[in-house]
């Protein structure tokens, strides 16, 4: 859901973003209450699927924004990010 809005918006606002999202423990589809819920406010994410996330995959990004991720392995609680001036 969280990919679905801010693709949404970023495309409302013409902001060039690359945007990706993946969880813990990825089911391989998306509920479909979040797809219903998101129809709702005219955002369709029936294509997206569900994926996973590997900590070395955090620092090729500029930004990581994490939503209440409890699985230490993937989002250690120390992880701040890399500073890339």
């Amino acid at each position: 859901m969280a990919e679905g809005f801010l693709r949404h918006y970023a495309r409302e606002r013409k902001l060039a973003l690359e945007v990706h999202s993946g969880g813990t423990r990825p089911e391989g589809y998306v509920h479909p209450l979040a797809i219903q819920a998101m129809a709702e406010k005219g955002i369709d994410i029936s294509p997206h699927k569900s994926k996973g996330i590997q900590p070395a995959e955090l620092a090729k990004f500029d930004y990581v924004i994490s939503m209440g991720c409890s699985d230490k392995e993937v989002c250690p609680v120390n992880f701040h990010g890399v500073s890339r001036d």
